[in-house]
Formats: C-alpha cells, sequence, structure tokens
C-alpha cells in the first residue's frame, strides 16, 4: 500500500448496535479496543465481551475512543521518536473548548497520536499531534452532530490546515465520499488521495471486504 494512506471512518448515531457491530467487525484490525462513555445506558453493557475495556465516565460532554492499531510506525515533530501502539481522538464541543485546554495538550498526557475534533463544527486538530504515517492505520471516529455529517467544506478547512503544517505528507486534496464498501475502497487505493472521509462505516456490511481489500493491496 502506498504510504500515508489514511481513512477517517464516522459514526453519525449513537447505540450499542452501531459500536456491537464495529466492535465484532474490526477488532481483528486493532490490537486493542477501548470504550469511555458518559451515557448511563451503556453501563455494563451485552457487548462488553467485544470490547477490551470499558469504563463509565461522568465529567466528558462526548464519547472518547482509544484504537489501538497493530504496527504504526510514528515519527513525532516534538523528536520524541517513540513507537507507541495508541492512536487516540477526542470529540470536544466547541462551546466547551476553553474547559479542556488541559486535554488539548495530549503530550502532557503521553500520547504521541491523535486529533482533536469539534464535532458538526470546523475541526480544531492539535498540530502537535500530527504526524507522518507510515502504516496503514485508522485515525478515530468523528460523530455527525444530531446524526447529521459533518459538511464537505469542514474537511476542506482540514485539508489546508494539514497542508500548511505537513505539506510534504498531505500535498493532495482529501477525498470525500458517501460510503465504505470494496467499490469505493479500490478507488481510494487508485487515486492519488492521501485521506477519505468515509461516511456509513459502521452500519455498513460492506466494510468488512474493503478492509480485506486495503489489506491485500498493501
Amino acid at each position: 500500500m502506498s504510504a500515508q494512506k489514511i481513512i477517517i471512518p464516522t459514526l453519525t448515531e449513537y447505540g450499542e448496535k452501531d459500536f456491537k457491530f464495529w466492535a465484532k467487525e474490526l477488532k481483528p484490525y486493532f490490537k486493542s479496543i477501548h470504550v469511555d462513555v458518559i451515557d448511563e445506558s451503556y453501563d455494563k453493557p451485552t457487548w462488553f465481551d467485544e470490547i477490551d475495556s470499558f469504563q463509565l465516565l461522568t465529567d466528558y460532554q462526548n464519547i472518547r475512543v482509544h484504537l489501538m492499531v497493530e504496527d504504526p510506525v510514528v515519527y513525532l515533530e516534538n523528536k520524541r521518536n517513540l513507537l507507541k501502539k495508541e492512536g487516540v481522538i477526542y470529540l470536544i464541543p466547541k462551546t466547551k473548548v476553553d474547559d479542556y485546554k488541559d486535554f488539548l495538550d495530549l503530550e502532557k498526557l503521553g500520547y504521541n497520536l491523535g486529533i482533536v475534533y469539534e464535532p458538526a463544527d470546523q475541526p480544531n486538530p492539535a498540530p502537535q499531534l500530527f504526524t507522518l504515517v507510515k502504516e496503514f492505520m485508522f485515525m478515530g471516529i468523528i460523530p455527525g452532530a444530531t446524526g447529521r455529517s459533518m459538511v464537505i467544506d469542514v474537511f476542506e478547512k482540514m485539508e489546508k490546515f494539514v497542508k500548511d503544517f505537513k505539506p510534504e505528507a498531505f500535498d493532495i486534496p482529501i477525498s470525500v465520499d458517501g460510503g465504505f464498501n470494496e467499490e469505493t475502497a479500490s478507488k481510494f487505493l487508485h487515486s492519488d488521495a492521501k485521506i477519505i472521509y468515509a461516511n456509513s462505516f459502521f452500519r455498513n456490511h460492506g466494510v468488512k471486504p474493503a478492509i480485506d481489500k486495503l489489506e491485500s493491496f498493501n
């Protein structure tokens, strides 16, 4: 597979079925999965065995998801040239950004790979967390607001930010597609796009064949 190919999957609806499908179908592609949520209805979920750890939180405004991938090779801009098998994404509402300044400095928390988004608003990436991806990996999950997907112009803004920050890594436009399946995965692999925004990800049973295609391309 070409270097620096990234997929950004989305989760537009929070629900047990979504998480269960995600954990069961995608777990083979991750070393482990850890989910933190604040919704009390998810306490001791029936699909607990599908994930590696579950914690009910009380002070977060959104779901935090940890995705542990098998073999990411990450070069850190802060010169901490480390290999750490973890990708993190924090989902922080725009109105709460000031309350979460400590979380924006993820380096202080020991994380070396991640990105901060404001759901349904302009992405607010933490620059120090953009890294040069050497192997295929999932970056994280972006929820829609009340079930709505993020609009294309948001990703255009993100594209500009990424280009400004590291043009040598992301010098080709983001590919936006309404669904992720074997066909769109094939188009993605044979295109010049470095990033694909994949909507309809978790309830789409074409995901596994799509990932298989990506893996076989590597």
